[in-house]
């Protein structure tokens, strides 16, 4: 049987200021789907995403629009950009771009 990974969810995910700041935006439920679906496809990797120093920016949108399936390219380059505003996601001094792993939001 395949081994099988679990992220759980803060009861008070929604109510955080960044989650509620993403949802008052134009677009911004989406921007929460997106960065769900960035959580649990990252968690066997520390939440790394990509490198910006061997990829450029678009290329990263394109491949996690790829990724999730469900939203264009345009989307995710917004979603990308609110998350590092809001520091959900994070480059590295070496080019890696990294969500933070808070408690506020997950358990895993």
């Amino acid at each position: 049987m395949e081994k099988q990974d679990w992220a759980y969810m803060n009861i008070n995910f929604f109510k955080t200021q960044e989650i509620d700041y993403l949802m008052s935006r134009k677009g911004g439920s989406s921007y929460v789907v997106i960065y769900q679906m960035l959580h649990l496809m990252t968690l066997n990797n520390d939440g790394v995403i990509a490198n910006c120093k061997e990829q450029s920016w678009a290329s990263i949108a394109e491949n996690i629009a790829h990724k999730c399936n469900y939203f264009n390219c345009s989307i995710v380059k917004h979603a990308i950009k609110n998350f590092l505003s809001l520091e959900l996601l994070v480059i590295l001094d070496d080019g890696t771009v990294q969500l933070t792993r808070e408690e506020k939001y997950w358990r895993t």
